[in-house]
């Protein structure tokens, strides 16, 4: 699921910084680092394998096929 945020210019342009410093692909996980480091989100609230991912549509349905 994917959102839009608004956030002011400035913002957008320190994201941009961190972003390019970080190497990340994506501003998704520029500001998914900055909530894991800044520690107040409880890991047990993702579940318990955090780095797997979203599954997709077409993953779903090769499941479905047994």
């Amino acid at each position: 699921m994917e959102t839009t945020i608004a956030v002011k210019e400035r913002t957008v342009q320190m994201l941009l910084q961190l972003k390019k410093k970080m190497g990340s692909k994506n501003m998704d996980m520029v500001i998914g680092k900055l909530l894991e480091e800044s520690g107040s989100l409880s890991k047990s609230r993702f579940g318990s394998n955090p780095k797997l991912k979203e599954f997709k549509r077409k993953d779903r349905s090769v499941f479905r096929e047994l």
